[in-house]
């Protein structure tokens, strides 16, 4: 499959997204773009999440289907593209988080990854950090503490 094919597929799901097309198409549209098993998808389809659309059950399927890439690959990717999709839907940038914490054998790899980013998106993962403190008081106090020295260890 080419790149070419592989952006037809995306533009697809994009275009169904906007004009409401069926879930059953949508779901066929997201199979597409997933059988070429290509980790640039992540950010692509991170950035299909919408607090308000109409399907949220097509909104999990999104977020299953990348949280199927090997995870390493996965949190790469979400931490590069969490500021945006904390822009675009401040709900989904809280939940994909949370699925990640919750997870403490993945939450090593968020610290990494948090490490090695630059200074800019910082400001962003704190305020999600934030808002995860404040919803869920206590519950991954030693995760978050672990985060924020690391967001801002430099």
């Amino acid at each position: 499959m080419t790149k070419l094919e592989f952006s037809t597929d995306l533009d697809l799901l994009r275009e169904g997204l906007r004009s409401n097309a069926s879930v059953e198409s949508l779901e066929d549209n997201l199979a597409s773009v997933m059988s070429y098993e290509n980790p640039q998808c992540i950010g692509k389809l991170l950035m299909c999440l919408d607090d308000n659309y109409i399907y949220q059950e097509f909104m999990w399927s999104i977020l299953h289907s990348v949280e199927s890439f090997q995870i390493d690959v996965y949190v790469r990717e979400l931490v590069k593209f969490l500021p945006m999709v904390r822009l675009k839907a401040p709900e989904w940038a809280v939940t994909l988080l949370l699925r990640i914490l919750n997870s403490e054998e993945h939450d090593g790899l968020l610290l990494n990854q948090f490490e090695q980013w630059p200074a800019v998106g910082k400001d962003i993962y704190n305020n999600i950090i934030t808002e995860i403190e404040r919803r869920l008081p206590g519950k991954f106090d030693n995760q978050i503490a672990k985060i924020k020295i690391s967001l801002f260890k430099n």
